[in-house]
C-alpha cells in the first residue's frame, strides 16, 4: 500500500501548478489527468483491503489508528480524483531551511494535518532530494492557509525546489 500510495502523491504533486509557476490563481480549476484518477483509485482500493485485513485480523497493535489512516487515505484519494485536494497558492523561502506556502482548501471539509512532499532540483532538472513532512494545522474549507514548512538540511546543489499536498485528514 504504501508504494501505491507514494505513486499517487507524485502523481498528483507532478501535476501540481505550483511546480511551473511561484504564484499561480487559487481559484483556478485543477487538471486532474487520467493518470491521476487511475493511481488514486488504486489507492483507494489498497486503503479498503488494508480495512478489511485490520477487520479480519484480531489483536493488531494501533488498529484503530491504523485503520483511520486508510480511511484518511481514501478520503484525500477521493478529494483528488474530484479536482478537490488541498493545493500550494504560493511557495517561498522563509530562511535556509524553512519552505513558507500557502495553500487552497477547495473542499467543503475542515481539514488537518496535511502532508507534504517537498523535493529539490539540481540545475540539470534531477531530482536530488525529496522529503516528507506533516503539519499540524488545520485547513479550513474554501480558504487559505499560510504555512511553514520546516525543510532541515539538503543538498547544496539544489537550484528549485517544489510542494504539494500528498495527504490529510479530515475534521471530525
Amino acid at each position: 500500500m504504501k508504494r501505491m500510495f507514494t505513486a499517487c502523491a507524485l502523481a498528483l504533486a507532478l501535476t501540481n501548478p505550483a511546480h511551473a509557476a511561484d504564484k499561480i490563481d487559487p481559484n483556478a480549476p485543477v487538471t486532474v489527468t487520467a493518470e491521476v484518477r487511475a493511481v488514486s483509485q488504486e489507492v483507494i482500493d489498497a486503503a479498503q483491503h488494508m480495512i478489511d485485513l485490520l477487520d479480519a485480523t484480531p489483536n493488531v497493535a494501533d488498529k484503530a489508528k491504523r485503520k483511520q489512516q486508510a480511511l484518511d487515505t481514501q478520503a484525500f484519494s477521493r478529494l483528488a480524483i474530484e479536482g478537490l485536494a488541498p493545493r500550494v497558492v504560493t511557495m517561498s523561502w522563509q530562511s535556509q531551511y524553512v519552505m513558507s506556502v500557502s495553500v487552497r482548501n477547495p473542499s467543503g471539509d475542515t481539514l488537518k494535518d496535511p502532508e507534504f512532499l517537498c523535493r529539490g532540483y539540481g540545475t540539470s532538472g534531477t531530482e536530488i532530494w525529496a522529503k516528507r513532512k506533516i503539519i499540524y494545522q488545520v485547513l479550513k474549507p474554501k480558504a487559505e492557509t499560510k504555512l511553514l514548512i520546516d525543510i532541515g538540511y539538503f543538498d547544496a546543489q539544489t537550484q528549485k525546489s517544489s510542494c504539494a499536498p500528498i495527504n490529510t485528514a479530515s475534521m471530525p
